[in-house]
């Protein structure tokens, strides 16, 4: 609308681009993703109409710095089921985008945060939004001129009793990122503590069920410096690496580009200055994060 900047091309591309994500998204969370559970959804890939609604509506707001309902909270209700997961993550998706079509390298780093109370914090939340991640990725990796090079990415961040808050054992947070693997792999039957369970975009499991002879098969590398996820599948464009963390310190280092944290997490802001890299810390050329959900 008329309301909007002045950059309409960027906005245009990037409404247009996250369309694409959100197509991908839904194809694969409802077809590959629910059919291993033989549920068979009836959503098609389509906008529904408080969907769009939604949307559109505030567009203006996210885009334009000046609009009076930058100051109000945009709530979304509709009954569980019902597809407001798809609207605000079609937002996500096109304010990442955005970010980086019209400030270039100052749009990097952390673009969308989402906050849950621990009780809200699911699962299938945290796996809709990699399917979301691992699809901008799959965008991007065919528009790497307008859209930079540097990966779309997802983190988790939560306590230590749900994810390790290091890459090695510390006293207060416990076992590190490597030694919670170094404990899978000498399991007779794995149990992958990593929180993710399936490769976000053919649905293959991370950790098997059973100890392999080959430890390739594990979707995990842990070092003392390092910790990423891979899909085990040499046929997925994720075989190399699936972009999602869990692990603060790796957080810290890479920041992501959408972030999925508990509220106390955020309460812990004040006690640890690492975190200020999630909020353009650090860099004078990094934006800090455009979008709250």
């Amino acid at each position: 609308g008329a309301d909007l900047a002045t950059n309409d091309r960027d906005v245009s591309d990037a409404l247009r681009i996250a369309n694409r994500v959100m197509k991908l998204h839904m194809k694969k969370y409802y077809g590959v993703v629910q059919s291993d559970q033989n549920i068979q959804s009836s959503v098609p890939e389509m906008w529904r109409p408080f969907q769009l609604a939604f949307i559109l509506n505030i567009l203006p707001s996210i885009v334009d710095e000046e609009n009076v309902d930058r100051d109000l909270v945009d709530l979304i209700w509709f009954p569980t089921g019902g597809g407001k997961t798809e609207a605000y993550l079609a937002v996500a998706a096109f304010e990442m985008f955005r970010r980086r079509l019209e400030n270039g390298e100052k749009g990097l780093g952390t673009a969308v945060i989402k906050r849950y109370t621990l009780r809200l914090l699911t699962t299938q939340q945290f796996h809709r939004a990699s399917i979301l991640i691992c699809a901008c990725e799959s965008l991007r990796k065919t528009k790497t001129n307008n859209l930079l090079g540097e990966p779309f990415t997802l983190g988790l961040w939560v306590g230590g009793e749900n994810s390790p808050n290091h890459f090695t054992t510390n006293k207060e947070a416990g076992k590190g990122s490597l030694e919670l693997f170094n404990d899978m792999r000498n399991a007779d039957k794995p149990d992958n503590e990593f929180q993710l369970q399936k490769c976000p975009w053919c649905g293959t499991r991370i950790v098997p069920e059973y100890i392999e002879e080959d430890d390739g098969y594990y979707g995990i590398t842990a070092t003392e410096t390092t910790f990423k996820f891979f899909c085990p599948s040499g046929n997925c464009p994720f075989h190399n690496r699936i972009p999602v963390s869990v692990v603060d310190e790796d957080l810290f280092q890479s920041p992501p580009t959408m972030l999925i944290g508990t509220i106390d997490k955020f309460a812990r802001l004040a006690w640890d200055d690492r975190a200020k890299v999630f909020f353009g810390g650090g860099s004078q050329n990094i934006l800090p994060p455009s979008l709250i959900i």
